[in-house]
């Protein structure tokens, strides 16, 4: 059975353009050799994820998709720890898609710093 802050709702995603726009416009970014993360605070008691993961980046559906389930777990088991906070995940070209742990690994420093932007 999974708990409630395990789930990811609708209500956790981005899903309007303007919600992207928002991000886009105006966040922190975080980049490394597997992710760029845009992070902005929404005003919500919650965070949100989108992901805008280029084809020319990341050319085999399959890699992308796996690594949009990798984040999408990340973000349901360590959301607690992030506040209200908009997050945008995008690949960089060169992601490890193959290798889980490095992607985990980015992902917790990423999260470190989204933490830091959100309101306490």
């Amino acid at each position: 059975m999974t708990c409630a802050t395990g789930l990811f709702p609708p209500a956790s995603r981005l899903r309007t353009p303007a919600d992207f726009k928002a991000v886009f416009a105006s966040s922190q970014r975080s980049s490394d050799s597997q992710f760029i993360i845009l992070a902005r605070v929404n005003g919500l008691p919650r965070p949100r994820l989108g992901f805008a993961i280029a084809r020319n980046r990341i050319p085999a559906a399959v890699a992308r998709n796996r690594l949009k389930r990798i984040v999408r777990e990340y973000f349901r088991t360590h959301q607690d720890s992030l506040g209200g906070v908009d997050m945008i995940v995008m690949a960089q070209a060169r992601a490890d898609v193959n290798n889980s742990h490095k992607l985990r690994a980015s992902l917790q420093k990423h999260w470190h710093k989204a933490a830091l932007c959100a309101p306490s």
